[in-house]
């Protein structure tokens, strides 16, 4: 019976150890659910000024063409939203560099913001519409 104590010992021993370890992997899963919530929560915000900064936008073009879906055409919309001053990290070198890449010389784009006004001023693709400090510029010869 010894033998049987001991082995009834070890046995709670490790029972007691695996629930230690269960409940401190329960903490760290808790504290890096809470972490992605609050990263979720953060870009619901942005997303949510994304949405209005796009319906004030397109309020302007209302009974325009620009946004008119044709099967035959062989060029892409791409609107790019930069920031008006520099405080923001590497978001204007991110947009521009995708910009840069998707882009193509036949495409159409709206620029929103100063820094992509500045960047893409000499592109060869066409500007629709320029969006500077809350008023539109439209480039001569956009349709």
């Amino acid at each position: 019976m010894g033998s049987n104590a001991i082995k009834i010992k070890s046995r709670i021993a490790s029972v007691t150890g695996a629930y230690k370890v269960t409940s401190a992997m329960k903490l760290v899963s808790t504290v890096k659910l809470k972490k992605w919530k609050n990263k979720m929560l953060d870009n619901k915000k942005y997303a949510d000024e994304i949405y209005k900064t796009t319906d004030y936008l397109l309020s302007y073009s209302k009974g325009s063409s620009i946004f008119a879906i044709s099967p035959n055409s062989n060029k892409d919309l791409y609107i790019l939203y930069s920031s008006t001053l520099g405080l923001c990290g590497s978001y204007n070198n991110n947009i521009f560099k995708v910009g840069d890449q998707i882009i193509k010389k036949n495409d159409d784009a709206i620029i929103i913001g100063n820094k992509g006004l500045a960047h893409y001023q000499n592109q060869s693709f066409t500007h629709v519409e320029l969006f500077n400090d809350e008023t539109i510029v439209t480039p001569e010869g956009a349709a």
